[in-house]
């Protein structure tokens, strides 16, 4: 196995999150990790601590790089519309499959249960509604209350398509929530979506 004298905790613990992703929490191992990086599973845990301080870690890298995401996307001058949904689609990039999908529940689940995860879950939630009540916003000027509830329905259908998608859909993700988002968002504002 190459050994790396130097790797960031970005990269390791971007390596954990596609572990978990192809494996499962209970299913990724130290040594699938040290084999990856380069680097032997003792170092890991004289790094870390343990294989749950690891996913642990993971988890919260996770929800950082998901709130920069939602934070750095501009509000476009042109078509706001088609910009909206391509924006949401790429926040599912990380669920591309339904193994990764199944697999990144644990990132949920620690979500729920954890309260300053949970807390943090809240606030990646918020900045969504508010980045899409700004699309909403440049779509159709002077919106105001009327693009909060439009706002809060397209989350949970952009959530709820992702779950659809694994369970029963067909094609790729991007293009099941593409087509789902699009069909949504015509429907919220009352047009007609054109075939």
């Amino acid at each position: 196995m190459p050994r790396h004298k130097r790797i960031s905790d970005a990269e390791l613990l971007d390596a954990v999150v596609q572990l978990i992703g192809e494996y499962g929490p209970e299913g990724f191992t130290l040594a699938q990790l040290g084999e990856r990086v380069g680097l032997a599973p003792a170092t890991l845990i004289q790094r870390f601590g343990s294989k749950k301080a690891l996913i642990e870690r993971a988890i919260g890298h996770a929800n950082a790089r998901l709130g920069r995401a939602v934070a750095r996307v501009p509000v476009p001058a042109g078509n706001a519309e088609a910009a909206l949904v391509e924006w949401l689609v790429e926040l599912a990039a990380p669920f591309r499959t339904r193994e990764l999908i199944a697999s990144h529940l644990v990132f949920l689940r620690r979500d729920l249960l954890e309260p300053e995860l949970r807390a943090k879950a809240k606030r990646h939630s918020s900045l969504v509604r508010r980045r899409v009540r700004q699309f909403l916003e440049a779509l159709e000027p002077g919106a105001g209350a009327s693009a909060t509830p439009i706002a809060l329905c397209l989350e949970a259908q952009w959530h709820g398509l992702v779950i659809q998608w694994a369970i029963a859909g067909h094609g790729s993700l991007e293009v099941w929530l593409r087509a789902g988002l699009t069909r949504v968002l015509r429907a919220l504002r009352g047009r007609t979506p054109s075939r």
